[in-house]
């Protein structure tokens, strides 16, 4: 297994690259679409925003769904579902495009976040599944870090993609549908990995193979109402982080250019664009990709290290502070490479202790759907929060509204954090256990430890070379 475990997750990273590079999309396209679309402004920041929000509105309703079915049906399996869905949406983003229809193309990414958030559960619940009581920190910290920049490279190459073909929206939407195809083969990969090679431990010494394969029959209700209160407070964090970041790189191509031109428009009012305006594009372009290429160089340290000490707690809220911060100097005249700085590395604590700390909270049977609330969770604030965002900005007239709005909920993130911390010292949970166990030691001991504490490891192992058996 453990050779393979490594492919896996080389193809379940590149489906993520693929999917945030789709996500994102439209981001370093704001001003060619606006121009391409030839729209009333107001008209054109609500289905801009409708964009976005379209792509979670449809996941958010069934997503909760998704996580239930890796647990019954494996997630492998869903994920060639899911994967095929993304090909769909692409198809109609392209067909709104090519016939200047914008309806089409949110309903295109509606499509589109469906099968990118039914696939990233599946992601998730796969590298958990391989990776059990391995470094699943790291595992999940480098898929976020190598995926994630598939939003930043998007922000270079979709935009030379337009260029390049002669100010052609269709060419960067076009290369979307090649990345959804490609998401498909990755699927079937995995999915193939998974009937062909398992996904067991082996006990070395009792010589107990263990699968850690489960179909659960309880219900919904169940076992949500089976989740303790961390896990609720821990995804309160999440929905008050993704009000945060993913709003604010929806709109950063458009604050950093009202920033480099004084906060005013950068072309005439008779112009739909000029040669300030295409200068400051090619300019921020670049500042865009910096909170991204922040976390995708830091995730994997960070993770690495939440796997040896722990302290998952104590880093989300050190993310939540620094978002703040973030937002708190772009609001100011301070150079924005600072604060972007900043905001990457929020992402970071954030990304690196937020997922890994979710199997310590459920039960391994429930993990896949505990993904998938999360998941939603996430959904609904990537939702609302564009809907906010655009309406700020056309009621108050520029960004700082919109900044302010920010500040707001990472404080929330942070008060949430803190109280989750409460918790975790009241109920003795362990949130800020370390992940990673030795690598000679079988996990069974680490789990007739858990049941009795007194008996040593070496006696433990003397148990078993005599044969003894143990009753857990």
């Amino acid at each position: 297994m453990v050779e393979y475990k490594w492919l896996v997750l080389a193809l379940v990273t590149l489906q993520l690259f693929n999917g945030f590079w789709m996500c994102d999309l439209p981001v370093p396209l704001y001003h060619p679409l606006k121009n391409y679309f030839n729209m009333e402004e107001d008209t054109f920041e609500f289905y801009y925003s409708m964009l976005y929000s379209g792509y979670s509105l449809v996941a958010m309703g069934v997503v909760f769904l998704i996580g239930r079915w890796c647990d019954k049906y494996t997630a492998a399996k869903v994920a060639l579902v899911f994967s095929s869905l993304e090909v769909v949406g692409m198809f109609l983003n392209l067909i709104g495009v090519l016939s200047k229809n914008m309806v089409v193309m949110i309903i295109g990414r509606s499509v589109l976040g469906l099968g990118s958030k039914g696939l990233y559960v599946c992601m998730n619940a796969i590298i958990v599944k391989w990776f059990v009581g391995t470094n699943v920190a790291f595992a999940l910290s480098s898929m976020q870090s190598v995926g994630l920049m598939g939003s930043v490279v998007n922000n270079f190459v979709s935009l030379a993609l337009y260029y390049r073909f002669n100010e052609s929206i269709v060419a960067p939407v076009l290369f979307g549908n090649v990345l959804a195809v490609i998401d498909v083969v990755c699927a079937l990969m995995v999915w193939k990995l998974s009937i062909t090679k398992g996904v067991k431990i082996t006990d070395p010494v009792l010589a107990v193979e263990i699968d850690v394969k489960t179909q659960p029959s309880a219900s919904i209700l169940a076992v949500i109402k089976s989740f303790p209160k961390a896990f609720w407070i821990i995804n309160l964090v999440s929905f008050f982080t993704y009000c945060v970041f993913p709003a604010f790189n929806n709109i950063s191509q458009a604050l950093l250019v009202n920033r480099h031109c004084g906060g005013l428009d950068c072309c005439l009012p008779s112009e739909d664009t000029c040669q300030i305006e295409q200068d400051a594009i090619s300019r921020v372009s670049g500042l865009q990709g910096i909170p991204y290429t922040t976390f995708a160089i830091l995730v994997p340290f960070v993770g690495i290290l939440i796997d040896k000490f722990g302290q998952n707690i104590h880093v989300l809220s050190i993310g939540s502070i620094l978002f703040g911060t973030a937002q708190g100097l772009l609001t100011t005249d301070m150079p924005p490479m600072f604060p972007l700085l900043l905001q990457g590395m929020g992402f970071t604590c954030f990304g690196a202790s937020f997922w890994s700390t979710i199997p310590l909270i459920v039960h391994e049977s429930t993990q896949g759907f505990a993904y998938s609330l999360s998941i939603w969770g996430g959904s609904i604030a990537m939702m609302v929060s564009p809907l906010i965002v655009a309406s700020l900005t056309v009621n108050y007239n520029g960004y700082l509204g919109v900044e302010l709005f920010f500040v707001l909920m990472a404080s929330c993130a942070l008060i949430a954090s803190l109280v989750l911390s409460w918790i975790d010292r009241r109920e003795n949970i362990g949130l800020n256990q370390r992940n990673m166990k030795n690598a000679n030691r079988p996990q069974i001991f680490d789990e007739i430890e858990e049941h009795f504490p007194g008996v040593a490891f070496g006696d433990l192992i003397n148990a078993a070379r005599t044969e003894r058996v143990l009753t857990l």
